[in-house]
């Protein structure tokens, strides 16, 4: 007997979430380059440009009236490119419904015959309540604190922390704030201010995440990459538990087919999902989130590791795509393989591995 429907349906929308954000994240690598994937992530990039072309507009206003499109202009262009408290709201929302059902479910089970090999302890509890307050600390830190804005008071002694390195960054000023811009820096559209060590503008909290939060937004991740996978986990336990408190297996029932037989593991799947259906559903769907969240936080592990920021990786890729085009010409002009006629450029901000995951996550952002 196959699984049932419904938990067909939730591994596959779980596989089709991973490899959805999978695409988003890593699809435009250089090793992706001519690949399906790399094709899929060029699509998603066209139809994300298609949503703010003129030629969308135009089609909702053949479908809905140029009123009705002018609102949707409207709105788009407050949740997409204004600061608003949606996002930080939704999240909240989330997390405050996502752990009310996990206490009133789970929590009845805990302690669970603790005393047995496949037993439930009561410091799960609490183990839940601390990372809780893990996840709402490192996003009220990543909310509000101030991310290294640039202004004319502190835009001299911020040109001081990092040189130009004469490649993605160069001696120019910003037309918006009028301040020359120091290096790796860069003014934010939505925010509509410079920040230092400019790294992206994260709507989930509001703020852009620059040289002064960046700690608290990996912070931010990785805790409810772990509330999830922990939470998932846990539930996972809870509902074996059960299974095994009720003696399922002990049991026989009566199959169409076959007659009486004993409990099998799609017949305790099926009684685990008809008896326990909110448990199943947060058990799959925290599961699949912190899979998704653990990949953004090696992600950006690495990216400080690198000691790249998410906007200057998208610099370098343009920048060595545009060397590479080069190269390829000069070899067709004058023979030979274009790798020989690459241009080598480097990270001057990188200083080796592990001192620059020191330098981001544990030094002081005035101390270089």
């Amino acid at each position: 007997m196959g699984l049932p429907l419904s938990v067909v349906f939730l591994l596959a929308f779980t596989l089709f979430m991973f490899f959805f954000f999978f695409v988003m994240l890593m699809g435009d690598a250089e090793v992706f380059e001519g690949t399906p994937i790399g094709w899929l992530s060029d699509k998603l990039g066209d139809a994300s440009d298609f949503m703010y072309s003129e030629r969308f507009y135009l089609l909702i206003v053949r479908c809905c009236g140029e009123r009705n499109a002018k609102r949707f202009n409207d709105a788009q262009e407050y949740v997409m490119h204004k600061p608003n408290p949606l996002l930080p709201g939704f999240y909240l929302f989330l997390v405050a419904g996502g752990f009310t059902i996990f206490v009133t479910q789970a929590f009845p089970h805990i302690p669970l015959r603790p005393e047995m090999p496949w037993g439930i302890s009561s410091y799960h509890k609490p183990n839940a309540f601390i990372i809780l307050a893990m996840c709402l600390f490192s996003f009220f830190m990543s909310a509000f604190r101030d991310p290294g804005r640039i202004t004319g008071s502190n835009a001299s002694e911020e040109r001081t922390r990092y040189p130009y390195d004469g490649y993605i960054y160069e001696e120019k000023e910003c037309s918006t704030c009028l301040v020359t811009r120091a290096a790796r820096s860069k003014h934010c559209s939505v925010c509509d201010r410079c920040v230092s060590r400019f790294d992206h503008h994260c709507p989930w909290i509001n703020n852009c995440v620059g040289l002064h939060n960046v700690r608290w937004f990996i912070l931010f991740l990785l805790s409810h990459a772990l509330i999830c996978v922990y939470g998932g986990i846990l539930l996972a336990y809870i509902l074996i538990a059960i299974v095994k408190h009720e003696k399922l297996y002990d049991m026989f029932v009566r199959d169409p087919k076959l007659g009486v037989v004993r409990v099998s593991h799609s017949h305790a799947i099926r009684w685990t999902i008809q008896k326990n259906p909110p448990l199943v559903g947060l058990c799959f769907g925290l599961n699949a989130i912190g899979v998704v969240l653990f990949g953004f936080v090696l992600y950006h592990l690495w990216l400080a590791g690198t000691n790249v920021t998410t906007n200057e990786s998208y610099k370098w890729k343009n920048l060595k795509r545009r060397s590479k085009r080069v190269a390829m010409q000069r070899a067709h002009e004058e023979g030979g393989r274009w790798q020989d006629h690459e241009e080598k450029v480097s990270n001057i901000y990188s200083k080796g591995f592990f001192t620059n995951l020191f330098e981001v996550l544990v030094l002081p952002p005035g101390v270089l």
